[in-house]
């Protein structure tokens, strides 16, 4: 679970208040065991 922790902790340092708002993280489960994540880091939608 450190890897939870530490995206939580570099999400928070993301946070200006604006960035946020059109940014983020996306996690989704799929149809074999797992986990989809998109993480935006470059602010381009």
């Amino acid at each position: 679970m450190e890897i939870l922790k530490w995206l939580q902790e570099w999400y928070a340092s993301q946070c200006d208040g604006d960035w946020e708002h059109s940014n983020g993280i996306k996690i989704t489960s799929i149809d074999n065991p797992g986990w989809y994540v998109e993480i935006n880091i470059d602010g381009n939608n």
